[in-house]
């Protein structure tokens, strides 16, 4: 993840140089950051699939524009609202 995300050195970033405490002794950071890691994409998998269930309560009718829709009701216009904060 260093590497794809073009990190390194957190003594390099502002954010995080600012306090010069990088590193706890009791933990783990290798074993921590792979819990997180883990947390982040079972996370990540629930806000898809809450996604994908609210995408199916959605109803559009014809708009005012030429070849636009909206959506139907309020209710439509919340699962539309649903969606877009997940993703």
């Amino acid at each position: 993840d260093v590497e794809k995300y073009k990190l390194g050195n957190p003594r390099k970033f502002y954010y995080l140089n600012q306090s010069k405490f990088f590193e706890l002794d009791e933990v783990d950071e290798s074993k921590e950051y792979l819990a997180t890691r883990r947390a982040m994409d079972v996370d990540a998998i629930f806000r898809v699939v809450a996604a994908i269930l609210h995408l199916g309560n959605i109803e559009f009718v014809k708009g005012s524009e030429p070849d636009s829709a909206e959506p139907k009701d309020d209710q439509s216009r919340f699962h539309l609202k649903t969606v877009a904060e997940l993703f």
